[in-house]
Protein backbone atom coordinates (compact mmCIF):
# COMPACT_ATOMS: atom_id res chain seq x y z
CA UNK A 1 0.00 0.00 0.00
CA UNK A 2 1.51 3.70 -0.77
CA UNK A 3 0.96 6.26 1.75
CA UNK A 4 1.54 10.21 1.21
CA UNK A 5 3.05 10.71 -2.20
CA UNK A 6 3.60 7.34 -2.84
CA UNK A 7 7.64 7.89 -3.27
CA UNK A 8 9.93 4.91 -2.37
CA UNK A 9 6.84 2.73 -1.93
CA UNK A 10 7.35 0.44 -5.20
CA UNK A 11 11.63 -0.15 -4.01
CA UNK A 12 12.24 -3.60 -2.48
CA UNK A 13 15.42 -5.73 -0.76
CA UNK A 14 17.70 -6.65 -3.63
CA UNK A 15 17.75 -10.67 -2.81
CA UNK A 16 15.74 -10.43 0.21
CA UNK A 17 16.88 -13.68 1.42
CA UNK A 18 20.30 -13.30 0.87
CA UNK A 19 20.89 -9.71 0.96
CA UNK A 20 23.85 -8.53 3.54
CA UNK A 21 23.90 -4.85 5.16
CA UNK A 22 26.40 -3.41 2.73
CA UNK A 23 24.40 -5.04 -0.49
CA UNK A 24 21.46 -3.22 0.80
CA UNK A 25 23.14 0.08 1.69
CA UNK A 26 23.86 -0.11 -1.69
CA UNK A 27 20.39 -1.14 -3.35
CA UNK A 28 18.97 1.61 -1.02
CA UNK A 29 21.31 3.87 -2.65
CA UNK A 30 20.54 3.57 -6.17
CA UNK A 31 16.75 3.49 -5.39
CA UNK A 32 17.31 6.82 -3.84
CA UNK A 33 19.21 7.83 -7.29
CA UNK A 34 16.51 6.88 -9.07
CA UNK A 35 13.45 8.12 -6.83
CA UNK A 36 15.07 12.01 -6.39
CA UNK A 37 16.29 12.20 -10.12
CA UNK A 38 13.59 14.13 -11.74
CA UNK A 39 13.13 16.28 -8.52
CA UNK A 40 14.90 19.91 -8.01
CA UNK A 41 16.05 21.00 -5.31
CA UNK A 42 14.98 24.49 -4.05
CA UNK A 43 15.05 26.88 -0.83
CA UNK A 44 13.60 29.53 0.99
CA UNK A 45 15.75 32.41 2.20
CA UNK A 46 14.37 34.86 4.28
CA UNK A 47 16.19 38.27 5.66
CA UNK A 48 14.79 39.89 8.14
CA UNK A 49 15.41 43.55 8.33
CA UNK A 50 18.59 43.74 7.11
CA UNK A 51 20.58 46.81 7.57
CA UNK A 52 21.17 49.65 4.47
CA UNK A 53 24.46 49.88 2.74
CA UNK A 54 26.68 51.96 5.20
CA UNK A 55 30.62 52.91 4.43
CA UNK A 56 30.50 53.23 8.64
CA UNK A 57 28.52 50.03 9.44
CA UNK A 58 31.68 47.97 10.71
CA UNK A 59 34.32 50.39 12.05
CA UNK A 60 33.39 54.33 11.97
CA UNK A 61 35.77 57.71 11.88
CA UNK A 62 35.64 58.03 15.72
CA UNK A 63 37.71 54.79 15.42
CA UNK A 64 40.85 57.04 14.62
CA UNK A 65 42.23 54.03 12.31
CA UNK A 66 44.75 56.44 10.39
CA UNK A 67 47.24 54.85 7.81
CA UNK A 68 50.84 53.89 9.75
CA UNK A 69 54.15 53.21 8.73
CA UNK A 70 54.15 49.93 10.64
CA UNK A 71 51.74 47.34 9.96
CA UNK A 72 47.99 46.81 11.83
CA UNK A 73 46.00 44.12 12.59
CA UNK A 74 42.33 45.50 13.91
CA UNK A 75 40.72 43.04 15.54
CA UNK A 76 36.58 42.57 16.11
CA UNK A 77 36.95 44.39 19.40
CA UNK A 78 37.75 47.76 17.77
CA UNK A 79 35.18 47.40 15.64
CA UNK A 80 33.13 50.39 16.53
CA UNK A 81 30.17 50.28 14.24
CA UNK A 82 26.87 50.10 14.25
CA UNK A 83 27.49 46.20 13.01
CA UNK A 84 30.45 45.73 14.47
CA UNK A 85 31.75 42.43 13.61
CA UNK A 86 28.67 40.45 12.71
CA UNK A 87 26.83 41.75 9.82
CA UNK A 88 23.69 39.85 10.49
CA UNK A 89 23.46 38.16 7.06
CA UNK A 90 26.13 38.05 3.99
CA UNK A 91 27.42 41.34 2.81
CA UNK A 92 30.36 42.65 0.90
CA UNK A 93 32.75 44.22 3.12
CA UNK A 94 34.05 48.02 2.28
CA UNK A 95 36.61 49.69 2.67
CA UNK A 96 36.25 53.97 2.55
CA UNK A 97 39.52 55.49 2.31
CA UNK A 98 39.75 59.30 3.45
CA UNK A 99 41.97 61.77 5.17
CA UNK A 100 44.18 64.73 4.56
CA UNK A 101 46.60 62.51 2.80
CA UNK A 102 44.59 59.56 1.21
CA UNK A 103 47.95 58.17 -0.65
CA UNK A 104 49.60 57.50 2.36
CA UNK A 105 47.14 54.28 2.30
CA UNK A 106 49.05 51.09 1.61
CA UNK A 107 48.05 49.52 -1.25
CA UNK A 108 46.06 46.91 -0.45
CA UNK A 109 44.43 45.01 2.94
CA UNK A 110 44.26 41.51 3.84
CA UNK A 111 40.32 40.70 5.62
CA UNK A 112 39.86 37.17 7.20
CA UNK A 113 36.34 36.57 7.91
CA UNK A 114 33.63 33.84 7.99
CA UNK A 115 30.83 33.09 5.11
CA UNK A 116 27.58 32.17 5.24
CA UNK A 117 28.31 28.69 6.43
CA UNK A 118 30.56 29.48 8.82
CA UNK A 119 34.07 28.19 6.43
CA UNK A 120 36.82 30.86 6.68
CA UNK A 121 37.41 33.67 3.86
CA UNK A 122 40.81 35.47 3.27
CA UNK A 123 40.81 37.74 0.81
CA UNK A 124 43.30 40.81 -0.02
CA UNK A 125 41.54 43.82 -0.94
CA UNK A 126 43.34 46.49 -3.10
CA UNK A 127 42.99 50.14 -2.08
CA UNK A 128 42.94 52.97 -4.42
CA UNK A 129 44.79 55.24 -2.68
CA UNK A 130 42.18 58.23 -3.01
CA UNK A 131 39.22 58.77 -1.18
CA UNK A 132 36.84 56.89 -2.37
CA UNK A 133 35.08 52.95 -1.68
CA UNK A 134 36.63 49.79 -2.49
CA UNK A 135 34.90 46.54 -1.51
CA UNK A 136 35.23 42.37 -1.01
CA UNK A 137 35.08 39.91 -3.48
CA UNK A 138 33.58 37.92 -1.27
CA UNK A 139 30.33 37.66 0.70
CA UNK A 140 30.96 38.05 4.38
CA UNK A 141 28.99 36.89 7.58
CA UNK A 142 31.31 37.55 10.47
CA UNK A 143 34.74 39.81 10.50
CA UNK A 144 37.58 37.50 12.08
CA UNK A 145 40.66 40.05 11.57
CA UNK A 146 41.26 43.07 9.23
CA UNK A 147 45.41 43.39 8.21
CA UNK A 148 46.62 46.61 7.70
CA UNK A 149 50.33 47.08 5.89
CA UNK A 150 52.17 50.08 6.61
CA UNK A 151 51.72 53.17 4.49
CA UNK A 152 53.90 55.51 3.65
CA UNK A 153 52.77 57.97 5.99
CA UNK A 154 50.10 58.73 8.24
CA UNK A 155 47.22 61.24 7.35
CA UNK A 156 44.88 58.65 5.29
CA UNK A 157 42.00 57.52 7.60
CA UNK A 158 39.80 54.35 6.86
CA UNK A 159 36.18 53.07 7.79
CA UNK A 160 34.70 49.62 7.18
CA UNK A 161 31.82 48.90 6.32
CA UNK A 162 29.28 46.70 4.25
CA UNK A 163 27.53 46.85 0.29
CA UNK A 164 23.74 46.48 -0.60
CA UNK A 165 23.09 43.19 -2.07
CA UNK A 166 22.61 40.44 0.51
CA UNK A 167 24.84 36.84 -0.01
CA UNK A 168 23.09 33.88 -0.77
CA UNK A 169 23.60 30.55 1.41
CA UNK A 170 23.27 28.12 -1.26
CA UNK A 171 24.41 28.61 -5.20
CA UNK A 172 21.86 28.67 -7.22
CA UNK A 173 21.63 26.53 -10.08
CA UNK A 174 21.56 27.61 -13.93
CA UNK A 175 19.02 26.18 -15.91
CA UNK A 176 19.00 27.95 -19.75
CA UNK A 177 22.23 30.47 -19.20
CA UNK A 178 20.90 31.64 -16.23
CA UNK A 179 19.57 31.71 -12.66
CA UNK A 180 16.15 32.62 -11.71
CA UNK A 181 13.99 33.24 -8.95
CA UNK A 182 10.77 30.94 -8.38
CA UNK A 183 8.94 34.06 -6.37
CA UNK A 184 10.06 36.76 -4.22
CA UNK A 185 7.98 39.02 -1.24
CA UNK A 186 8.90 42.08 0.56
CA UNK A 187 7.18 42.45 4.18
CA UNK A 188 5.58 45.80 2.84
CA UNK A 189 5.21 45.30 -0.53
CA UNK A 190 3.64 41.63 -0.82
CA UNK A 191 5.35 39.78 -3.94
CA UNK A 192 7.33 41.10 -6.22
CA UNK A 193 9.09 40.33 -9.45
CA UNK A 194 11.67 43.07 -9.87
CA UNK A 195 14.42 41.42 -7.49
CA UNK A 196 17.17 39.38 -8.98
CA UNK A 197 20.08 36.92 -7.75
CA UNK A 198 23.74 36.19 -8.96
CA UNK A 199 25.01 32.90 -9.45
CA UNK A 200 28.34 31.80 -7.21
CA UNK A 201 30.80 32.57 -9.79
CA UNK A 202 29.46 36.31 -9.82
CA UNK A 203 29.02 37.12 -6.40
CA UNK A 204 31.33 33.93 -4.46
CA UNK A 205 30.83 32.07 -2.28
CA UNK A 206 27.46 31.43 -3.32
CA UNK A 207 25.76 34.29 -5.20
CA UNK A 208 23.69 37.57 -4.12
CA UNK A 209 20.42 38.81 -3.89
CA UNK A 210 19.39 42.22 -4.60
CA UNK A 211 15.79 43.25 -3.67
CA UNK A 212 13.82 45.39 -5.25
CA UNK A 213 13.24 47.89 -3.05
CA UNK A 214 17.03 48.65 -1.08
CA UNK A 215 17.67 47.71 2.20
CA UNK A 216 16.82 49.85 5.37
CA UNK A 217 16.76 48.22 8.32
CA UNK A 218 13.24 47.70 8.53
CA UNK A 219 12.13 45.97 5.51
CA UNK A 220 12.16 42.03 5.26
CA UNK A 221 12.53 39.88 2.36
CA UNK A 222 12.29 36.18 1.35
CA UNK A 223 12.68 34.36 -1.82
CA UNK A 224 13.18 31.11 -3.09
CA UNK A 225 15.24 29.49 -5.73
CA UNK A 226 16.71 26.43 -7.09
CA UNK A 227 19.75 25.44 -5.84
CA UNK A 228 22.77 23.37 -6.51
CA UNK A 229 22.90 20.78 -4.29
CA UNK A 230 26.48 19.37 -5.17
CA UNK A 231 28.25 22.47 -3.92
Amino acid sequence: MSYGSGLLSKERPNIPHLATASTEVGDLRRDLEKTLAPMRATTVEEYKAPAADAVNSVLTIAAGLISALTPQTILPAQLNGALGAHLGYPRKFTVTTGGVTPAHSPASLTLKAKDARGRVVTETITLGKIVGTDKSTNFVLEILEVHLPAGTGVAATFTFGHDEPIGLSHPPLARAGGVNLLWEKESTLGVVTTGAITDAATDPPYGAYTPATPTDGAEGYALEFEYDPTV
